[in-house]
């Protein structure tokens, strides 16, 4: 077997390679910071948590841009396109975990600008809620919400834990009144498609049954 497989792969290397997506994307970075975090906490390994440090830097440094707002990817030393709500949701995430495991001011201050800018992008005043696209984007027919979960949390769901966690940390009621209106805005699914919306429901449970998210 030790024979064949060394065949194997010296055929393999004569094939063409195909093509390999290099990518940095703000969303699942942020994810990764969290994935970090939770590995470094729960497993007590300190290396994970120097790992999210390294990845949280990288995102604050290179995928935002001068005006404060999030670049979506980055890719040939460039950060590229406008952020979607779910980059500027998970990366808040991330930087909210790492904050509390490290005790660290700077990230979540950086969390905090980050929501500001969320906010002022994606916020819907009239009937609540964060559309997916923001102001950045080009002018569409019409400007969806995402709400229910698929393979990840919907980033209305991610924001309201967000703003949840930001108001327990910071003390300042604005972030869950916010919080609230946004959950205001999703009953309709909570009440006819709970099972479609289980980040929501989370959020809404944390909010008016829970201490914090």
């Amino acid at each position: 077997m030790k024979e064949a497989r060394e065949l194997l792969r010296r055929r393999r290397q004569q094939r063409e390679r195909p093509q390999t997506d290099t990518k940095i994307l703000a969303a699942w970075n942020g994810m990764a910071i969290r994935a970090f975090v939770d590995a470094a906490v729960y497993l007590e390994e300190p290396r994970w948590l120097e790992e999210a440090r390294k990845t949280a830097d990288f995102a604050c440094t290179r995928l935002v841009a001068a005006d404060g707002s999030l670049r979506r990817s980055y890719t040939q030393d460039e950060a590229r396109l406008p952020g979607f709500l779910d980059d500027y949701a998970f990366l808040i995430d991330g930087l909210l975990a790492l904050a509390d495991a490290s005790g660290e001011q700077k990230w979540l201050d950086f969390a905090k600008q980050l929501q500001a800018k969320q906010d002022t992008l994606f916020w819907d005043e009239r009937n609540g809620g964060y559309f997916f696209v923001s102001d950045e984007h080009a002018q569409l027919l019409g400007r969806t919400k995402i709400w229910f979960d698929n393979v990840t949390p919907s980033g209305n769901a991610m924001a309201a834990s967000n703003l949840l966690r930001l108001s327990r940390v910071t003390g300042d009621g604005a972030y869950k009144k916010r919080a609230e209106k946004l959950l205001a805005a999703g009953s309709y699914w909570l009440d006819q498609a709970p099972a479609a919306v289980p980040a929501l429901a989370a959020a809404a449970a944390a909010c008016y049954l829970h201490d914090e998210p």
